[in-house]
Protein backbone atom coordinates (compact mmCIF):
# COMPACT_ATOMS: atom_id res chain seq x y z
CA UNK A 1 0.00 0.00 0.00
CA UNK A 2 1.39 3.38 -1.03
CA UNK A 3 0.97 6.27 1.41
CA UNK A 4 -1.29 9.05 0.20
CA UNK A 5 0.88 12.13 -0.31
CA UNK A 6 -2.16 14.40 -0.06
CA UNK A 7 -2.89 13.52 3.55
CA UNK A 8 0.13 15.35 4.94
CA UNK A 9 -1.02 18.26 7.05
CA UNK A 10 0.76 21.57 7.42
CA UNK A 11 0.64 23.63 10.58
CA UNK A 12 -1.85 26.47 10.43
CA UNK A 13 -0.35 29.89 9.93
CA UNK A 14 -1.74 32.65 12.05
CA UNK A 15 -1.86 36.23 10.80
CA UNK A 16 0.72 38.49 12.40
CA UNK A 17 -1.65 41.37 13.04
CA UNK A 18 0.20 43.01 15.89
CA UNK A 19 3.74 41.95 15.01
CA UNK A 20 3.71 43.12 11.40
CA UNK A 21 6.39 45.75 10.79
CA UNK A 22 5.23 49.18 9.63
CA UNK A 23 5.27 49.98 5.95
CA UNK A 24 7.29 53.01 4.99
CA UNK A 25 6.47 55.17 2.00
CA UNK A 26 9.05 55.71 -0.74
CA UNK A 27 9.27 59.35 0.33
CA UNK A 28 9.98 58.42 3.96
CA UNK A 29 12.71 55.99 2.88
CA UNK A 30 14.20 58.64 0.58
CA UNK A 31 14.11 61.16 3.43
CA UNK A 32 15.82 58.74 5.86
CA UNK A 33 18.54 57.95 3.31
CA UNK A 34 19.29 61.67 2.99
CA UNK A 35 19.39 62.41 6.74
CA UNK A 36 22.62 63.98 7.98
CA UNK A 37 24.36 61.24 9.95
CA UNK A 38 26.50 63.30 12.36
CA UNK A 39 23.65 64.78 14.47
CA UNK A 40 22.13 61.32 14.93
CA UNK A 41 25.43 59.85 16.08
CA UNK A 42 25.93 62.74 18.51
CA UNK A 43 22.41 62.15 19.84
CA UNK A 44 23.51 58.55 20.54
CA UNK A 45 26.43 59.88 22.58
CA UNK A 46 29.16 59.31 20.01
CA UNK A 47 32.03 61.79 19.81
CA UNK A 48 32.64 63.16 16.33
CA UNK A 49 36.12 64.19 15.30
CA UNK A 50 36.43 66.72 12.49
CA UNK A 51 38.64 65.31 9.74
CA UNK A 52 38.60 68.25 7.32
CA UNK A 53 36.60 68.89 4.17
CA UNK A 54 33.32 68.39 6.01
CA UNK A 55 34.31 64.83 6.95
CA UNK A 56 34.04 63.32 10.42
CA UNK A 57 35.27 60.20 12.16
CA UNK A 58 34.29 58.76 15.51
CA UNK A 59 36.09 56.59 18.06
CA UNK A 60 33.02 54.39 18.38
CA UNK A 61 33.07 53.46 14.67
CA UNK A 62 36.78 53.17 13.83
CA UNK A 63 37.73 53.45 10.17
CA UNK A 64 34.44 55.05 9.11
CA UNK A 65 34.41 58.48 7.48
CA UNK A 66 31.13 60.41 7.63
CA UNK A 67 30.06 63.33 5.46
CA UNK A 68 26.51 64.65 5.38
CA UNK A 69 24.22 61.68 4.71
CA UNK A 70 26.95 59.35 3.45
CA UNK A 71 29.65 57.23 5.03
CA UNK A 72 32.48 55.03 3.86
CA UNK A 73 34.96 52.60 5.30
CA UNK A 74 37.92 52.73 2.89
CA UNK A 75 39.77 49.74 4.38
CA UNK A 76 36.76 47.46 3.84
CA UNK A 77 35.55 49.09 0.64
CA UNK A 78 32.08 49.65 2.13
CA UNK A 79 29.88 52.68 2.49
CA UNK A 80 26.42 53.99 1.82
CA UNK A 81 23.64 56.22 3.06
CA UNK A 82 22.27 56.88 6.54
CA UNK A 83 20.02 53.79 6.54
CA UNK A 84 22.97 51.61 5.52
CA UNK A 85 25.11 52.92 8.39
CA UNK A 86 22.40 52.26 10.97
CA UNK A 87 21.56 48.78 9.70
CA UNK A 88 25.04 47.56 8.70
CA UNK A 89 27.39 49.21 11.16
CA UNK A 90 25.12 49.85 14.15
CA UNK A 91 23.30 46.54 13.55
CA UNK A 92 19.84 48.07 13.91
CA UNK A 93 16.71 46.58 12.43
CA UNK A 94 15.45 48.52 9.42
CA UNK A 95 12.29 49.74 11.17
CA UNK A 96 14.24 50.93 14.22
CA UNK A 97 16.70 52.75 11.97
CA UNK A 98 13.86 54.40 10.06
CA UNK A 99 12.18 55.59 13.25
CA UNK A 100 15.41 57.01 14.62
CA UNK A 101 16.45 58.69 11.37
CA UNK A 102 13.07 60.32 10.80
CA UNK A 103 13.10 61.92 14.24
CA UNK A 104 14.82 65.26 14.23
CA UNK A 105 17.88 65.24 16.53
CA UNK A 106 16.53 68.16 18.60
CA UNK A 107 13.14 66.62 19.39
CA UNK A 108 12.29 63.24 20.91
CA UNK A 109 9.47 62.51 18.51
CA UNK A 110 8.43 63.68 15.09
CA UNK A 111 5.33 63.19 13.00
CA UNK A 112 7.64 62.20 10.13
CA UNK A 113 8.71 59.12 12.07
CA UNK A 114 5.21 57.68 12.03
CA UNK A 115 4.73 55.16 9.24
CA UNK A 116 1.61 55.52 7.12
CA UNK A 117 -1.39 53.37 8.15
Amino acid sequence: MTPNMNTHTHPQRTPAATTRPPRWSKEQIRQARMEAIAPHLEKRGMHLIEAGGGNYTTRELPGIIIKDSYWRHPARGTGGNAIDLFTQELRMRFNDAMQELLQTPDTPESAAATPPP
